[in-house]
């Protein structure tokens, strides 16, 4: 709800981008990381190296757009809350102890 309702902090933003810049840069430590990302750039019909400019692209992100995302994504009237458990084992009866 408060993602909904309030705004978002430009410190909140900042710490998601070096978290979402940080995992990227580590997730692209290897070769078939690299042609991973190379070919959904492809598949998605980005231009070459697209993969690249990710840091740059987060670092335009602005407070009032994580906002403006969250209000339109977020819908409270859309929520689905679900409740698990461990499934249902009855009990047995236990058998009467002979006496000792």
């Amino acid at each position: 709800a408060r993602a909904v309702t309030d705004a978002f902090s430009p410190a909140e933003v900042a710490r998601a981008r070096a978290i979402l810049v940080s995992a990227d840069a580590h997730a692209l430590e290897g070769r078939a990381a690299v042609a991973a990302a190379l070919a959904r750039d492809e598949a998605l019909g980005l231009p070459p190296g697209s993969y690249r400019r990710a840091a740059a692209e987060l670092a335009a992100v602005t407070p009032e757009a994580v906002s403006r995302v969250a209000r339109r994504l977020l819908d409270p009237r859309l929520e689905i809350v679900a409740v698990v458990r461990p499934p249902f084992a009855p009990t047995l009866p236990t058998r009467p102890q002979p006496p000792a």
